[in-house]
C-alpha cells in the first residue's frame, strides 16, 4: 500500500484504541499511534442480516466494543455525546439523539458508519466490550429510552450527555457491561458538562 498526504495535513484525525484515523479528499486513512505513515483504506459495507463482524484470517467473531463518543460543538456548547459499537477500528453503529434540547430525537445511523461522519473533533471512550447479542441489545435499549423534551428553554434540564446516561444505567442493569459496568457509568456520569 503506498503512502499519502503529508501527516500534517489532515484537519480532523479521530482516534480509537491504537489507531488514528482520517479523511482526506473523501479518501479514509488510518494509522498505528505514534507512527507518521498514513494507509488508505475502504470500509467495508455491512452485510444485510449481520451486526458481528468476522476477522478475515479466521472464522472467530471479532471483538465488538461499546464505546461513548464525546464530539465538540460549537465554543461555549457542552460536547455532543454518543453511543458507537464497532469492532477496533473498523465501522459501526451510531446511537444518538439530536437536536435542540427542548425536542430532541433519536437519530441512530441507519448502517455501519466511520468516526467521519461526525463533524467536530471527536474523542473515543471505550466501555466495554459486548457478548453475542450485545448489540442488539444496545439497540433495543437506545430505541426504547425517551429523548430529552422540556415545554420550553427554561425547564430543559437534560440533553444528549444524560440520555447517553440514562441508556448505559439500563445496559448495566441489563449486565450488558459487566461487573465494571457500574464504575463505567459513574466515570462517564462524571464527565457531564452543564446544561
Amino acid at each position: 500500500m503506498s503512502t499519502s498526504p503529508n501527516p500534517t495535513n489532515p484537519t480532523k484525525i479521530t482516534t480509537l484504541l491504537h489507531r488514528e484515523l482520517t479523511t482526506i479528499n473523501n479518501q479514509d486513512y488510518y494509522r498505528k499511534k505514534g507512527t507518521l505513515e498514513w494507509i488508505p483504506y475502504h470500509p467495508d459495507p455491512p452485510p444485510p442480516s449481520s451486526l458481528h463482524a468476522t476477522s478475515e484470517h479466521e472464522n472467530n467473531p471479532e471483538p465488538i466494543y461499546l464505546s461513548l463518543i464525546r464530539e465538540a460543538q460549537g465554543p461555549g456548547e457542552p460536547h455532543h455525546w454518543a453511543l458507537f459499537v464497532s469492532p477496533e477500528n473498523k465501522p459501526g453503529y451510531v446511537f444518538q439523539v439530536k437536536g435542540d434540547a427542548e425536542f430532541m430525537s433519536y437519530e441512530p445511523s441507519v448502517g455501519r458508519v466511520g468516526l467521519g461522519v461526525f463533524e467536530g473533533s471527536v474523542q473515543v471512550f471505550v466501555l466495554g466490550s459486548l457478548e453475542e447479542g450485545g448489540v442488539e441489545v444496545v439497540r433495543r435499549v437506545a430505541e426504547g429510552e425517551e429523548p430529552p423534551r422540556a415545554r420550553c428553554r427554561k425547564e430543559v434540564r437534560e440533553n444528549c450527555q444524560g440520555w447517553v446516561v440514562r441508556v448505559l444505567e439500563r445496559l448495566v442493569g441489563l449486565g450488558v457491561l459487566g461487573s465494571r459496568g457500574e464504575e463505567k457509568v459513574g466515570m462517564v456520569r462524571g464527565m457531564m458538562e452543564p446544561v
